[in-house]
């Protein structure tokens, strides 16, 4: 018997805006860039106030399938037009660099999706038959406590769908997800 045991840990990803400023209008950056939400708050933390219009509740639990983030915990960046959601817009050059960041948006990759786990195990037993005949049986299991490899968020803005898990993680092409028992006899001569 053998058993191998597998954990990683989860991708990445970049948690976007949801396209409106506070003032309900179309949210643009500059040059109209791809634009990140503005990490206010800690996104693996149920509860809070949104800062956005299209979030209407702050899930009161996250790490799941139907929130792996709390969307409230980020807002979007200012908008920097000239009738800008933001003081420093109104006309004026902005100086400080930390309100710099207010404009262009927060990192990339600012949280992990979920992590991977796996535990694989084989049985296998040599019979004798006759002579120099022998007959070997052998057991795979691949996941063998059937638990589910969930994908990164499909929506991956701060929306009221922000962090759903609509899939699995894609493993291989041919791997299946959920548990997979393969019997295999040899028979030798």
């Amino acid at each position: 018997m053998n058993a191998m045991f597998t954990a990683q840990s989860g991708n990445f990803f970049t948690v976007g805006t949801d396209w409106y400023n506070a003032n309900g209008q179309t949210f643009t950056t500059p040059d109209n860039i791809g634009s990140r939400a503005l990490r206010v708050g800690n996104a693996y933390s149920g509860g809070g106030s949104s800062s956005t219009p299209d979030v209407t509740s702050c899930p009161t639990s996250v790490k799941n399938h139907n929130n792996w983030y709390n969307p409230c915990a980020f807002k979007n960046p200012w908008n920097s037009s000239p009738t800008g959601d933001h003081p420093l817009t109104k006309g004026n050059y902005v100086t400080d660099p930390k309100a710099i960041l207010g404009y262009i948006g927060g990192r990339r990759n600012q949280i992990a999706g979920p992590g991977y786990e796996r535990v694989n195990t084989s049985i296998f037993k040599s019979f004798g038959i006759y002579r120099e005949h022998k007959m070997d049986f052998r057991a795979d299991i691949f996941n063998l406590f059937n638990t589910p490899a969930l994908a990164n968020p499909g929506d991956s803005g701060i929306d009221s769908n922000g962090g759903q898990i609509t899939g699995t993680r894609s493993l291989q092409r041919y791997s299946p997800d959920s548990r997979f028992i393969q019997l295999s006899l040899k028979y030798a001569f």
